[in-house]
């Protein structure tokens, strides 16, 4: 299953590597440094902005690559995924 509810694991994630909200948003913005990611819309769509460039990601992007792609935006290449999301096998349940 693809979509916000998915998203909300990108959310956990980013946090995890010290990402922050401004809670101002209906739909969280998370910021570190100057990238910026938020949850589009309720469909899951999101983007990921900074230095004055935006990638949007479907729903249908894995979660895995969103946190990497903000990870590496960020300057945080260095974060270890496993340290920041919950990886499990293929099919695995919730």
């Amino acid at each position: 299953m693809t979509g916000w509810r998915e998203r909300l694991d990108v959310i956990d994630a980013l946090e995890a590597a010290g990402w922050t909200s401004d809670g101002v948003y209906p739909l969280e913005i998370l910021r570190m440094g100057e990238a910026a990611f938020a949850i589009a819309d309720e469909a899951g769509n999101s983007v990921l902005a900074t230095g004055g460039w935006a990638v949007d990601f479907p729903s249908d992007v894995p979660v895995l690559v969103v946190v990497a792609a903000c990870l590496a935006a960020a300057g945080q290449a260095g974060e270890r995924l496993a340290d920041v999301i919950q990886l499990r096998p293929e099919g695995a349940q919730r």
